[in-house]
């Protein structure tokens, strides 16, 4: 993900926070000095025969909030504008 401002330009040390499907917490961070913040999100999981989805997730920045529903992998940018 790539979190930027209002020009365009990377927002380090923005507070990034992705909640799981259920609304629990999965991953909190900073953007790092060019803007980045990287965590693998896993789509679902499987516990014998069941499979458990995990997404959608819901990632905020500031108080920017951004649904995501995973089925490949993806690279996102949210503007702090």
């Amino acid at each position: 993900m790539k979190v930027t401002g209002s020009a365009g330009e990377p927002a380090p040390e923005a507070e990034v926070l992705v909640e799981g499907r259920m609304g629990r917490e999965v991953a909190r961070g900073r953007a790092g000095g060019d803007g980045g913040f990287t965590r693998e999100l896993a789509e679902y999981s499987v516990n014998g025969v069941e499979r458990e989805k995990h997404s959608p997730y819901t990632v905020r920045v500031g108080w920017k909030k951004m649904k995501v529903e995973l089925n490949r992998n993806l690279e996102l940018g949210i503007s702090l504008k």
